[in-house]
């Protein structure tokens, strides 16, 4: 629910322009959802829990190498004078839509099809 409400909020500050909000609030939805997977709670660094997620096999290598870009442009949303350009919030937008799906909606998916397939 908290990731959902994060995207949301980032979406609205987009299509507003807010860019400087829609970047934090894009990485905040991908730090959220990053945690909710994570076993190892306790690493407070998020280049460090992508790079342990990689090796879980809970991200792939290329989604781990744009989490962290994600990561890098939400820090720099929050803490640069000047505001995003377009196009990286477009990035952001974009790529954290894409890690949602893979991260939730995906398994919800495939566990649906093999249901029904095994019901035929």
């Amino acid at each position: 629910v908290a990731v959902e409400r994060q995207f949301r909020e980032a979406e609205e500050n987009r299509f507003r322009d807010n860019r400087e909000s829609a970047g934090m609030m894009y990485r905040k939805a991908m730090d959220t959802a990053l945690d909710e997977l994570v076993a190892d709670k306790q690493e407070r660094d998020r280049r460090k829990r992508i790079l342990k997620m990689v090796e879980q096999r809970k991200l792939t290598p290329d989604l781990g190498d744009w989490a962290n870009e994600v990561r890098l442009l939400g820090n720099e949303a929050g803490h640069e004078p000047d505001a995003p350009d377009k196009a990286d919030i477009a990035d952001l937008a974009h790529f954290t839509r894409m890690l949602l799906i893979y991260l939730f909606e995906m398994p919800q998916r495939i566990a649906a099809m093999r249901a029904r397939r095994a019901e035929t």
